[in-house]
């Protein structure tokens, strides 16, 4: 089974193509750093994780970019965020 399909088996959903390569790039570096710097060896299993997080996270990051945009907005040029 592919990475992305067992991301999307945690997450219970599917994703897009973009959205599972732009996780799966920072989880990648994330994983390589943390193996190196405290001298650990995760796997694939830890990867899958680390992927199915960095997507939540970026999702999160990206509504709440948008939600202060939108009161930006409404605020008239007064900065909310």
């Amino acid at each position: 089974m592919r990475l992305k399909q067992r991301v999307e088996e945690i997450l219970k959903f599917q994703i897009s193509n973009k959205d599972y390569e732009e996780a799966y790039r920072y989880a990648k570096h994330k994983l390589e750093w943390q193996n190196k710097h405290f001298g650990t060896n995760h796997g694939e299993y830890y990867l899958i994780l680390l992927i199915a997080d960095t997507y939540r996270e970026q999702q999160f990051s990206k509504y709440t970019w948008e939600l202060c945009k939108e009161r930006m907005k409404k605020a008239e040029g007064v900065v909310l965020c």
